[in-house]
């Protein structure tokens, strides 16, 4: 009834489905897993603290009056040195280093990256990171 030919195209294009179908498996299994690790990637993103040195009183003056009382700490640094720091955010405290030399301030930059508890974020000890701060200023001078 069949002929060979028939039959011989027909095998060949049963296999052809079967890769087919392999590839779009493969493909939905790989796609699943870019999936989980991209929502991995996104759930470890990091929250940081920061935190302000005031070298001179003019500087502990000008924070003071853009920050409240109750942002003031005294924390014992990842150095083991004991602070007076303000606690503030990443956007305030780049917005005083860059109005640094127009107001004639004086300070340096701390971070702390976030625990996760309440609790285990009153222990921690912020590392000097003004350098990052440098680095940016030579970044924009270059350019």
């Amino acid at each position: 009834m069949f002929t060979a030919k028939y039959l011989k195209i027909r095998k060949h294009l049963t296999n052809i489905i079967k890769i087919v179908i392999y590839n779009l498996a493969l493909t939905k299994f790989y796609f699943q897993i870019f999936k989980k690790t991209k929502e991995k990637k996104m759930a470890k993103k990091r929250t940081y603290f920061w935190f302000i040195e005031p070298i001179d009183a003019q500087t502990n003056d000008v924070i003071s009056n853009q920050l409240g009382e109750e942002n003031f700490c005294r924390k014992l640094c990842a150095d083991g040195i004991n602070r007076n720091l303000w606690m503030c955010d990443h956007n305030f405290a780049q917005s005083l280093w860059d109005s640094r030399e127009t107001l004639n301030l004086k300070l340096r930059i701390y971070s702390a990256l976030a625990q996760g508890t309440k609790k285990s974020n009153r222990d921690l000890r912020p590392k000097n990171c003004t350098f990052i701060f440098m680095r940016r200023r030579e970044l924009k001078k270059a350019v």
